[in-house]
């Protein structure tokens, strides 16, 4: 049985960095809906080294199959050029959520901050361009 995709998102790009806000409750559905645009935006070749901050403060929930399902997307992105993360989690499930998609470790660094000013200047640490 196929379900309603549930979560919102807003992208915006900002140099090389991916800033994506994550809202609502969100399903498995609402995940591979996520994945398959998400796969569209990443450029690939043009530019192969990029950075994401997660805002996930308005992020309400996720069923566990979502969460594994966020799981893979960060392990695909890791072969795309993905060379740090930086979450603004704003809670306790914010961060457990952060954690959790990286149980099983990456080959970029992820930090949490409290604010996108500082999340930001430790992207640019990477050599990645917000501007």
């Amino acid at each position: 049985m196929e379900y309603t995709a549930h979560g919102r998102y807003t992208v915006e790009k900002k140099g090389r960095v991916y800033l994506f806000r994550f809202y609502g409750v969100w399903n498995l559905e609402g995940a591979k809906r996520f994945f398959q645009e998400y796969q569209s935006m990443v450029p690939g070749d043009r530019w192969p080294r990029f950075g994401v901050l997660g805002d996930m403060r308005q992020l309400e929930g996720a069923t566990p199959d979502a969460i594994e399902s966020f799981e893979a997307i960060a392990d695909w992105t890791t072969k795309h050029g993905q060379v740090a993360r930086a979450v603004l989690a704003g809670s306790a499930y914010g961060e457990f959520i952060a954690h959790r998609i990286d149980k099983n470790g990456r080959a970029f660094p992820v930090e949490l901050f409290t604010s996108e000013p500082e999340a930001m200047a430790w992207l640019q640490t990477f050599g990645l361009p917000t501007s």
